[in-house]
C-alpha cells in the first residue's frame, strides 16, 4: 500500500500551484503515471515527446510559467533543447490514475471508504457521503463541521434554522425568535413587575395581573390619600381607612369613619355617658340624661314639701330620710300652710261676697242715673216736638232707645264676668285645699311606710363599662369600678378588672356605711354579665353563690380586702374578640359589664 506526498487539498481538487492527486493510494501507483514535476499521480496527464515522460497539466503551466522570461524551452526531465517543446495529451495514463484505488481523505478520522479516483469527489461531497467530511450548514449560519453532525446542528443548533416561537407560534430564524422577537413577544412568560409569587405571567397580561397582584402599588378607593400593597387594601378599606362609611353602633346613622368618631361620637344622643353625678347606674344614653337626672338618686333637688315651706336642697336618694328626719318641721309647715290657706279662703270669700253687692249696688245706681237722664232728655224732647216735626221726634226716640239698650246689655255682661271670675277663683281656692288635705294624707302615708321599710329592697342591676380595653390589656393593669350596693342600704361593693391574657373579674366586698346594720354572714347569689354589643341575646354570664362570715371584719373592711367569687380566667381574651352576625363582646375598644346582686334573707 503506498503513500504519496502530501500537499494536495482535501475536497482533491488541484492546487492553485497545480499538481496531481494528493491522495493515500490503497496500491503504490506505477512511475508511469507519476507527475515528473510534482511526483504525484498524474491530474490531465500530457506525454512529452522528446523523452515519453508523463507531467500534470497544471505542473506544465506553471513549469510554463516560471519559465516565460527563459530564452529556450527544455524538456524538465531530459532538458533537451529545441525551438519547441512539443507534449499532447496522454489519455491512457488519465484512465489509469482515475482507476487507481484510493482511501477516503478522512481515513484518520475514522472513514473505512476505498475506491477509485473517478468516485472520491462524488463520496465526499454527495449528501449521503463521507460522514466525516466537514460540510457548510446549508442555513447559511458560516457554520463548518462533519457531515455526520449536519442534521443535528441543522435541527438544533443552527442560529438560521427555522423554528416556531412557543409562546405565540409565529415562524421565524431561531436568533430572531430567540433574540428580537422574544423581547416583545406578548405570550412570552415574564415574572410580575412586582416580584409576587406568579413568576410566569405573558406579557400582554402584565396590565391585567397588576389589576390584581398583591403586590401592587394602589391608591384607597375612598380618596383618603393612602397608597399600599393591594393585598392590605381591602383590610385599609373595612377596618383602617378614616374616610370608610360605618353606621354608628348607637343611633346606626352611616357616615365616614372620621366623622362618626369624632365630631358626631360628641353628639350621639345613643352614645352612653356616666351620670353627671357619678351615681351607681353607671352610664346612660347621652339623649336621655335629661330625664335620668329627674330620678338620678344624687341629683340636688328642692324638698318635696317646699309647696308648704321647707326651703332645704337636699340630694334625692336621701329625700327619704330627710323626710324621717323633718317629719314634724314637715307637718308644721303643712298646719301652717293649711290654716293660712282657709283664712284666705274665708277672706276671699268674704270680699269677693262684699265686692259683688257692691257693684251690683254701684250698677244699679248707674242704671237709675242713665234712665233718669234719658227720661229729661225724652222729656225736654218732647217740650221741644212742637219746633220739630213729628217724624224727627220719632226718629230721635229710636235712636235714645238703641243707645239705652246697648248700655243695659254692656252692664249686663260686665255684672255676668265678675260673677265667674269670683265663681272661678272659689273654686280655684277650694281645689288648692283639698289638694293640701290630700298632699297631708299622702305625707302621713308615707312616714308611716317608712317606718317599717326594708333593708332587704333589691336595686336595678348595675352596668360598668370598661374603656381603652386594648391598653389595659396591654399595660396589665387592674381597674376598679365605682362602688355600687348589693340593695337599699345594703353592703357596699365594686368591680376588680384584670384584662392581662383573659379577662379576670373579681368582686370586692368594702368597707360601708350601712355595715353595722346589715346582717351576717353574707348569702345570696351574685350574677355577672359580659355584653353582647349587638342584641339583648348571646351574653356570657357567670353566677357564684357566696356565704361569707366576715362579722369580725366589719368596723375594718378597707377597699384593698376583698373576696374573690369568680374564677380568674372569666373569658379569654381570644373569645372576646370573636365577632359574629349576632354577637360582638369588644366594640370601639370597650366592653360592657352587668353586675345582679341578689341576698338572702336571714
Amino acid at each position: 500500500m503506498a503513500k504519496v506526498p502530501t500537499g494536495a487539498t482535501e475536497d482533491a481538487t488541484p492546487s492553485d500551484e497545480g499538481g496531481g492527486y494528493d491522495y493515500q493510494f490503497v496500491n503504490t501507483p506505477s512511475d508511469m503515471l507519476v507527475c515528473k514535476i510534482c511526483h504525484f499521480p498524474s491530474r490531465e496527464p500530457y506525454l512529452s515527446g522528446c523523452c515519453g515522460h508523463t507531467f500534470c497539466k497544471s505542473c506544465l503551466e506553471g513549469k510554463n510559467r516560471a519559465t516565460a522570461t527563459s530564452i529556450s524551452h527544455a524538456c524538465p526531465v531530459c532538458h533537451s533543447c529545441s525551438e519547441k517543446f512539443a507534449t499532447m495529451p496522454n489519455k491512457q495514463v488519465d484512465r489509469a490514475v482515475r482507476s487507481l484505488h484510493v482511501f477516503c481523505t478522512n481515513k484518520e478520522k475514522g472513514c473505512e471508504w476505498q475506491g477509485e479516483v473517478n468516485n472520491i469527489i462524488n463520496h465526499l461531497q454527495s449528501s449521503n457521503g463521507c460522514i466525516f467530511e466537514k460540510v457548510a450548514c446549508s442555513n447559511d449560519c458560516g457554520t463548518f463541521l462533519q457531515r455526520q453532525y449536519l442534521t443535528s446542528h441543522i435541527e438544533n443548533e443552527c442560529a438560521c434554522r427555522k423554528v416556531d416561537c412557543q409562546y405565540c407560534h409565529i415562524a421565524g430564524e431561531h436568533q430572531f425568535i430567540e433574540g428580537e422577537h422574544k423581547e416583545q413577544c406578548p405570550r412570552f412568560s415574564v415574572p410580575c413587575p412586582n416580584k409576587c409569587e406568579i413568576h410566569e405571567i405573558p406579557r400582554e397580561d402584565i396590565d391585567k395581573h397588576r389589576e390584581v397582584c398583591p403586590l401592587e402599588e394602589v391608591a384607597c378607593p375612598n380618596e383618603c390619600g393612602i397608597t399600599m400593597q393591594q393585598q392590605y387594601l381591602t383590610s385599609h378599606v373595612e377596618e383602617e381607612c378614616v374616610c370608610r362609611k360605618i353606621a354608628c353602633q348607637y343611633c346606626h346613622i352611616t357616615e365616614e369613619y372620621q366623622f362618626i368618631e369624632d365630631e358626631h361620637k360628641e353628639q350621639c344622643p345613643k352614645v352612653p355617658i356616666p351620670c353627671p353625678n357619678k351615681c351607681e347606674v353607671g352610664s346612660v344614653l347621652r339623649g336621655d340624661v335629661e330625664e335620668h337626672m329627674k330620678m338620678c338618686p344624687l341629683e340636688l333637688i328642692q324638698c318635696e314639701y317646699h309647696v308648704v315651706g321647707c326651703e332645704e336642697r337636699i340630694v334625692r336618694k336621701d329625700q327619704t330620710k330627710h323626710n324621717k328626719e323633718k317629719i314634724e318641721e314637715h307637718l308644721a309647715f303643712a298646719m301652717h300652710k293649711l290654716t293660712d290657706m282657709q283664712s284666705n279662703v274665708a277672706i276671699v270669700e268674704l270680699n269677693s261676697s262684699q265686692e259683688l253687692a257692691a257693684a251690683k249696688q254701684q250698677l244699679m245706681q248707674e242704671l237709675a242715673t242713665n234712665e233718669r237722664k234719658h227720661e229729661e232728655s225724652l222729656l225736654q224732647i218732647k217740650k221741644s216736638s212742637a219746633l220739630v216735626s213729628y217724624g224727627w221726634g220719632i226718629f230721635c226716640m229710636v235712636i235714645i232707645a238703641i243707645v239705652l239698650a246697648v248700655l243695659a246689655k254692656f252692664y249686663d255682661q260686665k255684672l255676668l264676668q265678675l260673677e265667674n271670675d269670683l265663681a272661678t277663683t272659689t273654686t280655684d281656692l277650694r281645689g288648692f285645699l283639698a289638694a293640701s288635705e290630700d298632699h297631708m294624707y299622702w305625707l302621713q302615708t308615707l312616714f308611716s311606710k317608712a317606718s317599717k321599710l326594708s333593708f332587704g329592697d333589691q336595686v336595678v342591676p348595675v352596668i360598668v363599662k370598661i374603656s381603652e380595653y386594648s391598653k389595659k390589656y396591654k399595660d396589665n393593669s387592674d381597674w376598679l369600678s365605682t362602688p355600687f350596693y348589693t340593695h337599699n342600704k345594703g353592703y357596699k361593693m365594686c368591680l376588680n378588672v384584670n384584662a392581662a391574657g383573659g379577662l379576670s373579674v373579681q368582686l370586692y366586698l368594702m368597707k360601708g356605711p350601712y355595715d353595722n346594720q346589715l346582717k351576717w354572714p353574707l348569702k345570696g347569689q351574685c350574677e355577672v354579665k359580659l355584653l353582647n354589643q349587638i342584641s339583648d341575646d348571646e351574653h356570657h354570664s357567670r353566677s357564684t353563690a357566696y356565704d361569707m362570715d366576715v362579722s369580725k371584719k366589719v368596723t375594718k373592711r378597707e377597699r384593698s380586702e376583698y373576696y374573690m367569687w369568680y374564677d380568674p380566667n372569666f373569658i379569654t381574651d381570644k373569645s372576646i374578640r370573636i365577632i359574629t352576625a349576632t354577637r360582638q363582646y369588644l366594640k370601639n375598644d370597650m366592653i360592657f359589664l352587668q353586675v345582679d346582686c341578689k341576698l338572702h334573707a336571714h
